[in-house]
């Protein structure tokens, strides 16, 4: 389970975001919930408008 620490490491982080079809885009991570047994993150694209929870193991490595 993620605890307070490590998520405080990914909420505000840009992080990419496979889509299933090939595309790959910046997304920026607004809040974490644990789903039975799995971490979703709430996202919203960098440069475009609205959120959805996702997997947090669909998004990529930490953007700099």
């Amino acid at each position: 389970m993620l605890t307070a620490i490590e998520a405080d490491k990914h909420i505000g982080s840009v992080r990419t975001l496979n889509d299933g079809s090939g595309l790959n885009f910046p997304v920026k991570v607004l809040d974490l919930r644990p789903r039975w047994g799995k971490i979703d993150a709430q996202v919203t694209p960098v440069g475009g408008a609205g959120t959805r929870w996702v997997e947090i193991d669909r998004l990529g490595e930490v953007e700099e």
